[in-house]
């Protein structure tokens, strides 16, 4: 190659190279200009332009949604939206997109005159103008130019069919239901259940044939199948007829039979679906008002349908509370809120039994009620009918005479927890009506918050405002009502109006500041656990950390009920004035508590459960010494004689019911099937049939609410297997190995920690001034306040304790340790539920010595040894500054804890002394009643009960027995 050629081509390549690098640097210095283009977020001219290009389209009525607006991206995307959800814009693929160059280039600027409009709805105008009698429309969907309905009739729990309207002429239509779709709700309903109502045919049963879901036919079936009957009957629009053989008809009702005919087996007693349905039963025979065709009731009529005419105002409908005839609301309020948690949290299982549609018309027919009730935002009648003047008459339902009374709240009586609880009441049953009736459910929505607006800006209990004499009273305060209703609130608008849930939260939040602590019940009058409970269930759906504080609360609830005084058989004894109710309401909480993650409570729920029907895990009730339910018609052995005026008078064709009916020896005359019986009063499984005894024997609305939920919650589980716990009756055992001879835990488990109380009198138990060392016993625990030492109840208990074989902490420790039993005399407040605090000689004999710190631990009450009961008989001391007028005493020398303490006086009145009334002391019982300890109503007899149901007396026999720091002897051991 020639010299001059290749001179030429590295010149040639110099030069190329040389262009390419400044070529690839304007590249590099063109990429970081866009990029600080893009990042220079406080003046970005990309940004700027999109923003200029959304003023030159402004849309009338919109907005443009631009997600990555002042964002470090290449490319920014606007889409046109509405402000209102239910317009529409009247553009069509119209954005803006812009490349964030330098300089910003638009590939979509948007369209002029954009603009966003409601189309005309006329068929929601024409809703307005007209109503279909026996039934209503509900929405389920709309376009821009066509709404779709269901047609829902009353009483119904499934759609009659689809009603469609054209939004620009107002036009109904239904091709399912023809041109007279209107008249649809008019026609007759066939019910299967009604047959056996309106033709009761004795020990048998109707078995109906139907073509589709439509009833054509039924005939009679014996239950004893050597026995043929030709009695058929049919349904069509109008009406139940006698189809054959009328004068084998027999329509007016039958009689309750006697129990040992009843034709439910002794191996049904765990038949939940049969319980659910009896239950149901229960509420409809409590129904006032005009009575529905769908009642299956046929001993119960038309009644009280002038309630509210003196006042100008419909109060008709709604529930008699008990076995009398008034209309109290509070208690009926609580109720129904509760029947309809149980269907809300157990629906699948309602439905599983057949049995959620006509739990539905329960509800239906309370919302309707308490919605006449509601007549502004600031009114709420709170009572129809006179207590004192009703519980002076034993007559039926149906032949009142008497004047009925209604009573109100509003701003000059105000009642912030009646208020409260019906708002609670008005917010659940919402939801039972968000998939059926929307309109229906937010309007209930809107008169909960009506009413919780009322209730929080008007602060007052109800029975304080308002002449409702000794029914009723609210003795808990109205925060609890409060709290409970702004989370019903809170959980109705997740689901039915989002966009207000974090607004309806807070205000539950706010609320819930006031500690309500945890509840030592759940009743009519204390809603303290379900308010801690639904405030952990919307906590934890919004993500909110504070859910811990409530599960806390709703975890100590659940324990402290597990570690409550239970009978022999195995029913939690809470309170004796329908014991039964309590038992099943407080366990409604526990199944609730466990299925929300928040409680172990399952156990105990379905122990309860199961004895209330006949056959718990470790026993069941008794009626003459026999295996018995405390549900009426359940079982082969129930109640058969409860305090209820209306199933206990004799038919109308033998003349009027009077107080003769209420003294008859025999059973009701008519079944009461479903009513939870108020129960023992004591912690005994033993129950007479009383119908005079109002206590045992009654039977109410708010018996079966939490029952019927609890038995919902159980609808296609086994039953319980029967347990049994033993415990030890010394100190210690001889068996190391951190736990005893072998691993398994004990009920609650915890950590153990060391403290400093060595003598008996230094806890806030408050025993005697001796010392331990001087009565011989050496070894005690406190326990968390809130939780297992409740309070004091369990100042004097025994547990036996062992460190766990498995630390999470520090493995291999209490190698040499023992099973430790001590004597609970101090609270812990720091601690949590499961804990165990202990004085020096504990800890060493549980951890082998140990240096103090912090194990795994579990244990359990047990029986007091010996070295803890100096004493042959157990004992109650008198506190200092005890009198005639105020006195305090304190169990001591006790084998097992102690539930109640009673004092009967010499012409035969009887009081419960509440445990640490008037600051009084943690274990201290109290009473000051100057009536009640005159001089003149000696000999006193004090009776107090243990948790196994055992009890024991002392008698005092005049005043000067009252002496500070002295001790009355029991005439037994407990």
């Amino acid at each position: 190659m020639k010299l001059s050629i290749l001179v030429m081509i590295n010149a040639a390549e110099a030069a190329w190279k040389e262009k390419f690098e400044k070529l690839k640097k304007l590249e590099e210095t063109q990429l970081a200009t866009e990029t600080l283009f893009r990042r220079n977020r406080s003046g970005n001219p990309c940004s700027a332009d999109v923003r200029a290009k959304m003023n030159e389209f402004a849309i009338e009525g919109g907005f443009w949604d631009c997600p990555n607006l002042d964002q470090d991206v290449a490319e920014i995307i606007c889409e046109p939206k509405c402000y209102d959800p239910n317009a529409e814009g009247n553009w069509k693929k119209t954005f803006i997109k812009a490349q964030c160059r330098n300089p910003t280039k638009f590939k979509k600027e948007g369209s002029e005159n954009m603009k966003c409009s409601v189309p005309t709805d006329k068929c929601s105008e024409k809703l307005e103008t007209f109503s279909i009698e026996k039934g209503h429309l509900a929405l389920i969907s709309s376009t821009s130019s066509v709404n779709k309905y269901n047609l829902w009739c009353d009483g119904s729990g499934t759609s009659a069919g689809e009603v469609i309207c054209k939004k620009e002429k107002g036009k109904f239509s239904s091709k399912q239901l023809g041109k007279s779709w209107e008249d649809t709700c008019n026609r007759f309903q066939c019910v299967e259940g009604d047959a056996m109502s309106n033709y009761q045919i004795g020990d048998g049963s109707w078995k109906c044939s139907k073509k589709g879901a439509i009833i054509k036919g039924c005939k009679a079936v014996c239950s004893d199948k050597s026995k043929k009957v030709r009695f058929q009957i049919a349904c069509d629009n109008d009406g139940w007829r006698i189809k054959k053989n009328a004068d084998l008809a027999h329509e007016t009702g039958v009689e309750a039979a006697s129990p040992s005919s009843t034709s439910v087996s002794s191996d049904s007693w765990l038949d939940y679906e049969s319980a659910l349905h009896k239950s149901i039963l229960f509420y409809e025979a409590q129904m006032s008002g005009q009575k529905p065709s769908w009642s299956r009731i046929p001993w119960r009529g038309d009644s009280a349908l002038h309630d509210g005419c003196d006042e100008g105002v419909d109060l008709t409908g709604g529930f008699y509370d008990a076995g009398d005839h008034v209309k109290f609301n509070f208690p009926a309020a609580f109720a129904l809120n509760t029947l309809a948690w149980g269907m809300i949290e157990y629906e699948a299982n309602y439905k599983l039994a057949g049995e959620y549609n006509s739990s539905k018309r329960i509800i239906d027919w309370g919302v309707d009620y308490f919605k006449r009730c509601h007549t502004g935002p600031t009114e709420l009648y709170a009572q129809v009918g006179d207590g004192d003047v009703d519980h002076s008459t034993w007559i039926r339902p149906e032949q009142m005479t008497a004047d009925r009374p209604v009573l109100k709240i509003d701003v000059n009586n105000p009642g912030s927890d009646l208020a409260g609880q019906t708002a609670a009441f008005f917010a659940s049953a919402a939801l039972l009506y968000k998939d059926t009736n929307l309109a229906e459910a937010r309007d209930l929505l809107r008169r909960a918050r009506e009413l919780l607006d009322f209730a929080d800006e008007h602060r007052a209990k109800y029975s304080d405002s308002i002449a409702t004499g000794n029914f009723y009273k609210s003795w808990s305060g109205y925060m609890d009502e409060l709290v409970l209703a702004a989370a019903w609130i809170a959980k109705s608008s997740r689901e039915l109006q989002p966009g207000k849930f974090s607004d309806d939260l807070q205000r539950a939040k706010d609320l819930a500041n006031h500690d309500l602590g945890w509840g030592g019940e759940y009743s009519w009058d204390n809603k303290t656990p379900a308010a801690n409970l639904l405030m952990y269930q919307v906590l934890e759906a919004a993500g909110d950390s504070q859910k811990e504080r409530f599960k806390t609360k709703i975890a100590g609830f659940v324990e402290n009920l597990k570690a409550t005084q239970k009978s022999p058989g195995g029913m939690v004894f809470i309170q004796q004035w329908g014991s039964a109710r309590h038992a099943a309401n407080a366990a409604f909480i526990a199944k609730l508590a466990t299925d929300a993650g928040a409680a172990n409570g399952d156990s105990f729920a379905k122990g309860q459960l199961d004895y209330l029907l006949g056959d718990g895990p470790s026993g069941h009730p008794l009626i003459n010494g026999r295996q018995a339910s405390f549900m009426v018609g359940h079982g082969d052995k129930f109640p058969t004689k409860p305090h209820h005026r209306a199933s206990s008078c004799k038919p109308a064709r033998e003349g009027d019911c009077d107080w003769s009916d209420k003294d008859a020896s025999g059973a009701n005359r008519w079944r009461l099937n479903g009513a939870l019986i108020g129960g023992p009063r004591s912690a005994t499984d033993n129950f007479v049939n009383d119908r005079g005894d109002f206590v045992t024997n009654e039977v109410a609305l708010d018996y079966n609410a939490g029952f019927q939920g609890l038995i919902a919650a159980y609808i296609g589980s086994p039953a319980t297997t029967p347990s049994t716990t033993t415990t030890s009756g010394s100190t210690s055992t001889t068996s190391g190995g951190g736990g005893g001879s072998d691993c398994d835990a004990f009920s609650k488990t915890g950590h153990l920690t060391q403290y400093s109380l060595e003598q008996s009198f230094s806890g806030n138990c408050e025993f005697a001034f001796d010392s331990a060392s001087n009565l011989g016993i050496t070894n005690f625990v406190a326990l968390p306040k809130s939780f297992e030492y409740s309070n004091g109840l369990n100042c004097g208990r025994c547990i036996k304790l062992k460190c766990s074989c498995e630390q999470s902490s520090f493995d291999g420790v209490c190698s040499t340790g023992q099973d430790t039993i001590a004597m609970v005399a101090d609270s812990c407040p720091e601690c949590s539920a499961g804990d165990v605090d202990s004085n020096l000689l504990v800890w060493n004999s549980v951890t082998g010595n140990e240096s103090p710190s912090r194990f795994d631990a579990s244990w359990e009450f047990v029986e007091c040894p010996s070295a803890f009961r100096p004493n042959p008989k157990s004992q109650l001391r008198w506190k200092p500054g005890s009198s005639q007028w105020w006195l305090g005493l304190q169990p001591t020398n006790m084998r097992f804890g102690i539930t109640s303490i009673t004092a009967r006086r010499s012409d035969g009145n009887e009081f419960s002394l509440p445990l640490g009334g008037n600051d009084v002391g943690f274990s201290f019982w109290f009473l000051s009643a100057s009536a009640f300890f005159a001089t003149d109503k000696y000999p006193m007899t004090i009776t107090v009960t243990n948790t196994e149901g055992n009890t024991a007396s002392g008698t005092v026999f005049s005043t000067s027995e009252i002496v500070a720091n002295t001790y009355l002897e029991l005439d037994a051991l407990l």
